[in-house]
């Protein structure tokens, strides 16, 4: 089973929405700050999400986006599409 996650990116607030693989609904869209405490948020409901499926994030950048929180964002949020990649 596999989830996908889209992340609209902005430059104050981002929205996600979660599905799966076929079709269903897993977490309507919500919208989350572009701090850290709204990439904790993220990450909260992405621990929430059952480990053994797989994850795959499909961020959508604006041209608002901020760079700086680039760097977050792969580091922090990335890790979850295959954090068995990341076990060394």
């Amino acid at each position: 089973m596999t989830y996908f996650i889209g992340i609209d990116i902005a430059k104050f607030k981002h929205d996600c929405f979660i599905m799966d693989q076929d079709g269903t609904v897993i977490r309507n869209s919500f919208s989350f700050k572009n701090n850290k405490a709204g990439f904790d948020q993220l990450l909260s409901i992405l621990n929430s999400l059952d480990p053994s499926h797989e994850k795959r994030i499909l961020p959508r950048r604006s041209r608002a986006f901020l760079p700086g929180n680039q760097s977050y964002f792969d580091q922090e949020v990335l890790i979850h599409q295959n954090p068995s990649k990341n076990e060394d």
